[in-house]
């Protein structure tokens, strides 16, 4: 580990377990200095046949290291214990697979929260064929200390690797669920179903009831950052936030944002991200309607200003809509982006910047970009 995190030319190591029979998990010790001094561009990998782990060079920056011992951690991943979980979550789980990955120094566990520096785990997975057709479906979730489950927006199942993949800023228990979310009121917008089926199962997007997702109904301000941030795990450690902050500040102290709004959260952390700066008069106008030149650019500030990358868009991109012109000067650089990057498209050669976004347009928008992989 020393002689490969001290060559520059050297960014990754990697540690794979061979299988061994009747092994409930696996354990590898490692020097501390691995996952505290490696820096971000550093990586350790370790894969067993039950799940993998791959975490960055500075992981156990901070707090973190205070209960480390004698410079040494332990990183298990290992079967979950079932047997405190709810007949509920039995069902929810089934016989897919379940894991539990902690870390550990002298004995004592490590209690590990970054969100600057998330780890991504994978779990080996091979769905049944109702699942396989409708993939976005399948998902992750995280039991917490009392049993409860929470979905993990970013799990998703990767075909290529046969896995079910996902970020994490802490360890836990995580098991693979198939959630299968369906909304009576879809008909009308089939074109969105997979979308907002998909979001729902992630806890991403949320139905009117439990029966009606009312695709038509236009879309606030507040609730369209609300889903980016919670969609891309947005927090305020996220990218280069303290520098975003700094051109920022004062831009969550919007009026008509009040401290204990649903949205005030994601409010506060797309303006201490530079995504969504207000209207320029000290408001949020939160109630407002989304239009989809508005959101194009809260998307596209999200992307680039997180590190998940978007290429600059080509104006002759935007020449093939008939509406174009109808564009605000800030949006068109941002809808050239997502128009060239295939995440925003048109209907009957227009483009309609200026019109109000809808609940079944903004799922797919936002799908999109899920599953572009960011």
């Amino acid at each position: 580990m020393a002689q490969a995190y001290g060559n520059d030319g050297v960014k990754l190591v990697k540690i794979v377990l061979s299988g061994v029979s009747g092994a409930s998990g696996y354990a590898v010790e490692l020097p501390a200095s691995a996952l505290a001094e490696g820096g971000a561009a550093r990586r350790l990998e370790l894969f067993t046949p039950i799940g993998s782990v791959i975490a960055t060079g500075d992981m156990l920056s901070g707090g973190a290291l205070a209960g480390v011992t004698e410079g040494k951690v332990t990183l298990i991943v290992e079967a979950a214990d079932r047997k405190a979980w709810s007949g509920e979550l039995r069902a929810l789980v089934g016989e897919r697979p379940a894991i539990d990955v902690s870390l550990v120094s002298g004995g004592k566990p490590i209690s590990w929260s970054n969100g600057k520096s998330p780890a991504v785990i994978s779990v080996p997975y091979t769905p049944a064929s109702s699942e396989a057709a409708q993939p976005g479906k399948l998902t992750i979730r995280y039991i917490d200390a009392q049993g409860m489950a929470h979905p993990v927006v970013s799990g998703r199942y990767d075909a290529a690797h046969g896995v079910m993949t996902f970020r994490t800023t802490h360890f836990s228990e995580y098991a693979v669920a198939y959630v299968d979310r369906r909304f009576d009121d879809l008909g009308r917008a089939e074109w969105a179903r997979e979308a907002v089926e998909a979001l729902a199962a992630r806890g991403i997007a949320e139905g009117r009831d439990g029966r009606h997702f009312d695709p038509g109904a236009q879309v606030s301000r507040a609730d369209f950052l609300l889903l980016l941030v919670r969609m891309l795990e947005l927090n305020e450690q996220t990218g280069d936030a303290n520098a975003a902050a700094g051109q920022n500040d004062g831009a969550a102290k919007f009026a008509d944002v009040a401290a204990g709004a649903y949205y005030a959260d994601a409010v506060r952390i797309g303006a201490a991200l530079g995504i969504a700066g207000g209207s320029g008069d000290g408001r949020f106008r939160p109630g407002g309607a989304v239009s989809r030149q508005e959101a194009a650019a809260l998307v596209a500030r999200a992307l680039r200003g997180t590190g998940a990358g978007l290429p600059d868009g080509d104006a002759a991109a935007l020449a093939a809509f008939a509406d174009a012109s109808d564009a605000a000067a800030y949006a068109r650089p941002d809808l050239a982006a997502l128009v060239g990057a295939g995440l925003l498209q048109g209907a009957g050669g227009k483009l309609r910047p200026q019109g109000e976004l809808t609940r079944a347009e903004a799922a797919v928008l936002l799908y999109r970009v899920y599953a572009r992989g960011q």
